[in-house]
């Protein structure tokens, strides 16, 4: 079910719903959007609550306030015994961390392809470019990974004496199966002779969308962006894995995309980050937002993540 991040879609398993609260720590409005069972409005049932991260790490004091506002908000079992915690990649990673780290506030963690790395990540992972574990004008100081890796908790997780739940999935082989029976349908190569790499894929609307970064000229700039050096890019690809268009957007220095999903409409949303570095936590807060159609129409917007 696709659900954009406003509004609300109900079907007979319950509602998603889209709300928001005021962080002091990160001194601005966060977005979410929140499942609630059938029969969630017609009973005083409480229930248990899964958070799920799609994201990189935060402080301590800003998932506090996370887990106070949705208690307040909403009808919950307000104790470790009723919450869980989960994520995928880096979202996985965060999971793992905060499940190790507060072991009272989460009883349980399911822990999907975790990126995590000991005891650093690879040179060539997005954890050395993104910022999160950057210092100043460094993007990425390896004091500070190895402070915010989950095995530095592991002595504290172990003085708590709270017993805790994981389940980790994960695999180098991860794949699956296509219509044809496990055969490729089509097998398609796009880069430059630069530094290239795919980062997300989404498919809507009877195309498939790929984003990344490329380290050379790759497609038709976006309006408004000067591309140079390393871009990001989105290309579509029709059913037959003709790609009917590419978009190139950047500045002179080192941008992502980072993901790209489809909207109801079956319309890309790739998410656009510039990391000069000496600005990369701001913008890190303020993700640039690429819209594209089949039409190869473009638009951009910039909105808060």
């Amino acid at each position: 079910m696709a659900v954009a991040s406003s509004g609300s879609v109900t079907d007979p398993a319950g509602t998603i719903t889209g709300a928001e609260f005021h962080s002091a720590t990160m001194g601005e409005d966060i977005s979410y959007n929140v499942y609630l069972p059938a029969g969630y409005s017609s009973t005083a049932t409480r229930y248990p609550v899964i958070y799920l991260l799609h994201g990189r790490g935060d402080s301590k004091s800003a998932w506090t306030q996370v887990i106070d506002h949705v208690d307040t908000t909403y009808r919950t079992i307000a104790s470790r015994d009723g919450r869980v915690i989960g994520g995928y990649s880096m979202g996985g990673y965060g999971a793992m961390r905060y499940s190790i780290a507060h072991p009272d506030l989460f009883a349980a963690s399911i822990v999907l392809s975790p990126a995590v790395y000991n005891p650093v990540p690879a040179q060539d992972s997005s954890a050395r470019t993104f910022g999160a574990f950057g210092q100043g004008a460094a993007l990425f100081v390896d004091a500070i990974y190895r402070r915010l890796d989950y095995p530095a908790e592991l002595p504290r997780f172990s003085a708590k004496n709270l017993p805790s739940h994981m389940l980790i999935a994960v695999g180098d082989d991860e794949y699956e199966l296509a219509p044809t029976g496990g055969a490729p349908i089509w097998i398609r190569q796009l880069g430059t002779t630069g530094e290239d790499k795919g980062i997300a894929v989404a498919a809507g609307g009877g195309y498939a969308y790929i984003a990344g970064m490329a380290g050379d000229a790759i497609g038709t700039p976006l309006p408004g962006t000067a591309p140079g050096g390393i871009d990001g890019f989105l290309a579509q690809f029709d059913a037959s894995g003709t790609r009917t268009w590419t978009k190139q957007v950047g500045t002179m220095a080192e941008d992502q995309l980072w993901g790209v999903t489809a909207d109801a409409a079956g319309k890309p949303v790739g998410f656009f980050g510039r990391q000069p570095r000496d600005e990369h936590r701001e913008l890190r807060r303020r993700p640039r937002q690429v819209r594209a159609g089949p039409d190869a129409s473009v638009d951009a917007a910039v909105r808060h993540h």
